[in-house]
């Protein structure tokens, strides 16, 4: 059976107003009582999910945490979808429930997985945090064989990593038409991006204080008008 897991971070929740600024999928086979990862992409700027259509088509089952969220942005741009799906987060309710002695919601990637303890084997995959595409798709991939059932087997799949200079020009285009500034501030955390954003703090800080500048300098100048006439 082919699966296709999918995570997005977006600029905001609404599918017509808001963009996918960074989409990870991953390809996989079920066979037996084993997962098979294939491959994992890391897709990044304002049209990356024009990419999904391949795979997409390829796929048998749609699996994602919060698919319906996904479904969303994809419809909205006339995206075909595999027949059947698969949402982590309804099928891990029930199973969280008999590990907890209270509360009974839907719950977070997070809170899935360290419910049920798949944190250690995360971190032993792949470093970073929740809320970037990439990490979160290895903890839907954990969660997804850890409620099958299945033995996650990685060996041989292929990583395409976007680059990092290309995600966070990506995000700063974003937040510079006035969607999340966030973005940027979790981006910059990088120490291999912090020459980068502190440039284009600075570049941004020149240019607001000439355009204070020239809007001082033409208040003055009107004002000198209206003073002669």
């Amino acid at each position: 059976m082919k699966l296709l897991f999918l995570d997005f971070e977006t600029t905001g929740l609404d599918p017509k107003r808001d963009l996918v600024w960074q989409a990870v999928y991953a390809r996989a086979l079920r066979k037996g009582d084993r997962l098979n990862l294939i491959e994992v992409a890391e897709l990044v700027g304002k049209d990356c999910l024009l990419e999904l259509q391949k795979a997409l088509s390829w796929a048998e089952v749609l699996v994602a945490h919060n698919l319906f969220f996904e479904k969303r942005f994809l419809r909205s741009k006339g995206f075909e979808l595999p027949r059947r799906s698969y949402c982590t987060m309804i099928q891990a309710t029930p199973v969280c429930r008999e590990h907890l002695t209270y509360g009974y919601k839907l719950r977070s990637l997070s809170e899935a997985v360290e419910i049920l303890k798949l944190e250690d084997e995360l971190k032993s995959i792949i470093t970073g945090t929740y809320h970037d595409a990439l990490y979160d798709i290895f903890a839907t991939l954990l969660l997804y064989a850890r409620l099958e059932g299945l033995r996650l087997d990685r060996s041989g799949y292929r990583l395409r990593r976007a680059n990092r200079f290309r995600k966070y020009l990506t995000a700063r285009r974003y937040a510079w038409e006035g969607y999340r500034e966030d973005i940027l501030e979790e981006l910059s955390n990088d120490l291999f991006l912090k020459p980068l954003h502190w440039a284009f703090k600075i570049s941004e800080s020149i240019k607001r204080l000439t355009a204070k500048v020239r809007w001082k300098i033409h208040r003055i100048r009107w004002r000198k008008y209206y003073e002669e006439y």
